[in-house]
């Protein structure tokens, strides 16, 4: 049986369903097109890196008109009718709203993934391929928790992505929507 067949098996739910789900469950999902899938859980690393990068990003957007949000809030993504929790996001200027309680940003900036080995093919490839489709994203950062290392994805103004890696604590790591550098070294503190 192909995968087609098998997903034409799977109940699909509207996105309003899922939301009203969403709200009466502790752990998170992830919506795609009508199909949910479960969130893994974090561990202590992953916490402690998005919490460190949290921060970071908070500090460097002090003064600034954009906004710096933790896993709680999640992306829309209209074209694929996704609803996704990044461990961090950067929305500068007016949120942008969807959803029937309009709390789902749509116009983010930045996008920050913390990797975990569960999760870490996925982030780097599909999810990644998601957030690409959000005319707003200019950045998308991975973050390793075994080493001082970020996998940075930035657009130009053409629409083309380009990817480095930033590697050490003694790197540092632009952030073109807050027109600053984010030190590796703060980001890592206590964890490498």
């Amino acid at each position: 049986m192909g995968a087609r067949a098998i997903e034409a098996r799977i109940p699909r739910i509207s996105l309003e369903e899922f939301l009203e789900r969403e709200q009466q469950h502790r752990e998170r999902h992830e919506f795609h097109a009508g199909l949910v899938t479960m969130m893994a859980g974090g561990s202590p690393d992953h916490g402690h890196a998005a919490a460190n990068m949290t921060r970071e990003l908070g500090n460097l957007a002090k003064g600034l008109l954009c906004v710096v949000y933790n896993s709680d809030v999640a992306v829309w993504i209209a074209s694929k009718e996704t609803h996704l929790y990044p461990d961090v996001s950067i929305v500068c200027g007016k949120p942008q709203l969807s959803g029937p309680k309009r709390q789902q940003v749509t116009n983010p900036k930045l996008v920050v993934e913390v990797l975990s080995p569960s999760t870490r093919d996925y982030d780097l490839s599909a999810k990644l391929s998601l957030y690409q489709n959000l005319p707003s994203l200019e950045e998308y950062l991975a973050m390793e928790t075994a080493k001082a290392e970020i996998h940075y994805w930035s657009r130009d103004a053409q629409g083309k992505w380009s990817r480095k890696k930033i590697s050490g604590k003694g790197a540092a790591l632009p952030v073109r929507c807050l027109g600053k550098s984010l030190r590796l070294a703060d980001v890592y503190e206590g964890l490498v």
